[in-house]
């Protein structure tokens, strides 16, 4: 796949992230399916437990980039954080500002709209902490965000940032997920790829014999293309592991200090959810013993507390 523009990445994501669709994500955090309900809710556990962890003082400012539905967000300010935020979807800035008003009428708490691979407007160290989850996969270049977080997080602040894992372990037992991570391997894709027979084919590496093809009648069938997101926007999504998310925010001048898994599913079939859950308790607990902290790096999300130093 060959990368969009800078303007084609940002029109294609806003496209998407301001759909009818995206509402679904009001609800995924706790009337959803167990599979997704656990797998977003972990994430935020883990940052709760580790502003916990660090101690982060109420009234502490926090800035969230990429808020989404405000779940998390909501969380922090009835912790009594100063929370600020940093989101594209005009539709999810309006659920996440009823929520946290909900929630916590007596909180504070600045939602807005904007971009966040762009100069985010506020003065050098403003913020303690800076908080994003699931964001930089959508970036045309999220080295971007990283210095943007970098420049507005005071000196000694921490960074906690979380992306989805390429590598998660439930991925194991699906084939095609088991092929696109051979591609993965193989092929040292950049971007990820659809778990859809057209996208296999056509957006990675393969594409140099498939791409001819991806017009026709069967290639754009739904058996072919069925869960092709980004189909019909101009969009990427970047890959990331535990080794590419550890390399980005060092290069941009952050101090790793810890690094968690957040949801350890076993399967992504629907047979497997409720079992999953079992599996996911066990592994957690798991990770935190020293012999097997190495489980982290196969978890669904990978979450990295950092340190900004100078």
């Amino acid at each position: 796949m060959q990368p969009y523009s800078k303007e084609e990445q940002f029109q294609g994501v806003k496209g998407w992230w301001n759909s009818d669709k995206i509402l679904k994500w009001d609800n995924l955090y706790d009337n959803y399916n167990v599979h997704a309900m656990r797998y977003l809710n972990s994430r935020c556990d883990v940052i709760l437990e580790r502003l916990d962890e660090f101690n982060i003082p109420n009234g502490a400012k926090v800035l969230e980039l990429g808020y989404g539905a405000g779940q998390i967000a909501s969380e922090l300010v009835h912790r009594g954080f100063d929370v600020t935020g940093v989101e594209i979807s005009e539709k999810l800035c309006e659920v996440a500002k009823n929520r946290c008003k909900r929630n916590n009428p007596n909180g504070t708490f600045d939602l807005r709209v904007g971009n966040i691979e762009a100069d985010l407007g506020f003065e050098n160290g403003y913020f303690d902490v800076v908080i994003q989850m699931g964001c930089l996969q959508y970036l045309h270049n999220p080295n971007n965000c990283l210095k943007e977080a970098y420049r507005v997080l005071r000196p000694g602040g921490y960074f906690l940032v979380g992306q989805r894992n390429a590598y998660c372990m439930s991925y194991l037992t699906s084939m095609r997920s088991n092929v696109r991570n051979l591609i993965y391997f193989l092929f040292r894709e950049k971007f990820e790829i659809e778990s859809c027979y057209r996208s296999l084919l056509c957006d990675s590496k393969l594409g140099k014999y498939f791409k001819k093809y991806e017009d026709t009648k069967i290639f754009n069938s739904n058996f072919m293309s069925k869960g092709h997101v980004s189909l019909h926007y101009k969009m990427h999504k970047n890959i990331y592991t535990d080794s590419i998310l550890t390399s980005q925010v060092k290069n941009n001048g952050f101090k790793v200090l810890k690094k968690s898994g957040a949801y350890f599913p076993f399967s992504e079939n629907k047979l497997f959810w409720n079992f999953n859950l079992k599996y996911d308790y066990y592994l957690s607990r798991l990770q935190k013993l020293r012999f097997f902290h190495f489980l982290y790096k196969f978890s669904r999300t990978v979450i990295i507390v950092t340190k900004k130093y100078s």
